[in-house]
């Protein structure tokens, strides 16, 4: 398909009803960009915070997979922020390389694989120095995304890369503690207030951010 924004041709999964196609990289700049600067001009420990004071900008669309750039920005903007453990600036545009050629549009249901997962793995990738061959390092990356996507699976129907965004920040903070004793301040389930945007339905009650649905006590990291 053509893209209707640049003019280049991919293969792509994901049009408009009036037939128009907008490949990621259009699709997503606008709002990686924000993050970029938002995170800059005012860090945070918070990766929730971080995140959600980007997507809850109107100008941010409510579905794609910007969500899993922006993640990951926030839970790199975090952990700089609290300073135990520290990605540099090459190492940051790594990991956004990685989520680049990892988080497609639609491939959450074509391949059961949300973006936001691999943009997980790429920040763990980073701070244990995983590659192919590495062993434990890669095993305990690999234990990181496959909890992660334990925890998307419980939230599909339908897709919310909003939900799915935040419950893999929770799970990636859990997983912070238990490997670098890194313990990020995410206090209680944060609220959505995006449920009238969600061009699918949004599960409402059945979704843990709804609002009505936030009893749920403070997060605790592993022992």
């Amino acid at each position: 398909m053509t893209c209707t924004s640049c003019g280049r041709s991919f293969m792509g999964a994901i049009r408009c009803p009036g037939g128009h196609f907008v490949c990621d990289d259009c699709h997503d700049r606008a709002a990686i960009e924000l993050a970029t600067a938002r995170y800059r001009a005012d860090p945070s420990p918070d990766p929730v915070r971080l995140f959600q004071v980007v997507t809850d900008d109107p100008a941010v669309p409510m579905l794609g997979c910007h969500h899993a750039a922006i993640a990951a920005l926030a839970l790199v903007t975090a952990l700089n922020t609290e300073g135990t453990v520290v990605i540099p600036p090459a190492a940051e545009a790594e990991i956004l390389e990685r989520v680049r050629r990892q988080a497609i549009g639609g491939y959450c249901g074509l391949t059961g694989v949300c973006g936001v997962i691999p943009a997980v793995g790429a920040c763990f990738a980073t701070l244990l120095g995983s590659k192919c061959g590495t062993r434990e390092r890669q095993r305990r990356t690999m234990a990181v995304t496959a909890a992660a996507a334990a925890a998307v699976a419980g939230l599909t129907g339908p897709s919310c890369c909003k939900a799915y965004a935040l419950k893999c920040i929770e799970v990636a903070c859990r997983f912070l503690h238990a490997y670098f004793g890194v313990a990020l301040p995410i206090p209680r389930t944060p609220a959505c207030g995006h449920a009238e945007r969600h061009p699918h339905g949004c599960r409402r009650g059945a979704c843990p951010y709804y609002p009505a649905s936030r009893d749920t006590p403070p997060l605790t990291p592993p022992p």
